[in-house]
């Protein structure tokens, strides 16, 4: 699952794969410089040439890849800026009046309409008619996002 870095509450660089760029799914590294990257986005790079995506050192194969339990850890306490969030006051988010209004979904980009459409775990297949319908009907029945404002248990 994709989740694109700007629906974080805080920056986290280190949390970004250099290769999908989007927050890590399954961090993972193979090389003496312990390099992160999605483990599935690793994989792909290590299909055409056995060198790390970052500093070109030779790595062995798919099946040296180690968890990056560490970074793990900190992508799992992740906040998600999303209007969705459970008693996001309490949490220590933002208060109501603070957070961004919902824009009509007639008024996106295409580009933002997808983004929307994945953060709430919906198709973004069809054109941008389809998806502005996809997305208000999800609105109207008041699901919001299958994450609560929480990174942590995604997968």
């Amino acid at each position: 699952m994709w989740i694109d870095p700007d629906w974080l509450e805080e920056k986290c660089d280190e949390c970004v794969c250099a290769l999908c760029f989007g927050v890590m799914v399954e961090p993972a590294s193979a090389c003496v410089e312990v390099h992160s990257f999605c483990r599935g986005c690793y994989v792909k790079a290590l299909v055409g040439q056995k060198k790390c995506p970052a500093c070109r050192r030779p790595v062995a194969d798919e099946s040296k890849l180690a968890r990056n339990r560490q970074l793990e850890g900190i992508i799992g306490k992740l906040r998600l800026r999303c209007e969705h969030g459970e008693k996001r006051e309490e949490a220590g988010g933002p208060p109501a009046a603070k957070r961004a209004k919902l824009a009509p979904a007639a008024s996106m980009t295409a580009e933002t309409l997808k983004k929307e459409l994945l953060h709430r775990g919906l198709e973004t297949v069809g054109n941008k008619a389809e998806m502005e319908a996809r997305l208000e009907e999800d609105r109207k029945q008041g699901a919001g996002c299958k994450w609560k404002g929480r990174v942590g248990g995604l997968a």
